[in-house]
């Protein structure tokens, strides 16, 4: 069983939580444990990194989870596909505003042909 480490930095901004994209780090450990152990080591490393004035300024916050590889692995594949599904939208969308402008583009002709008359 490969175990991943995911962290996640976050801010409280006007009383709410924003955060930042989690990072997943590609390194494996063999349990549970080591991974614990590794995440309060990189959270305390980066808030130090930080400084007290940033952590206190930005009210930053650190949290980590450790993860089987496989459930990183599904949560990848979902993301692909909701990733997929958007540029699918958008692809549809762009269809349909091009079609919008050849219709007024064949209703002005039309109309001006009318006028001529």
């Amino acid at each position: 069983m490969k175990i991943l480490l995911t962290i996640v930095i976050c801010s409280i901004i006007n009383g709410q939580s924003v955060c930042v994209e989690p990072h997943t780090f590609e390194h494996t450990y063999n349990d549970y444990y080591d991974c614990m152990i590794d995440g309060y080591n990189k959270a305390s490393d980066k808030t130090i990194e930080l400084g007290k004035d940033g952590v206190n300024e930005y009210k930053i916050y650190i949290k980590f989870s450790c993860s089987e590889q496989s459930e990183i692995d599904k949560l990848k594949e979902k993301k692909k596909g909701v990733e997929q599904c958007q540029r699918r939208k958008r692809k549809i969308k762009k269809k349909l505003s091009i079609r919008k402008r050849r219709r007024r583009k064949k209703l002005k002709r039309k109309k001006v042909k009318e006028n001529n008359k």
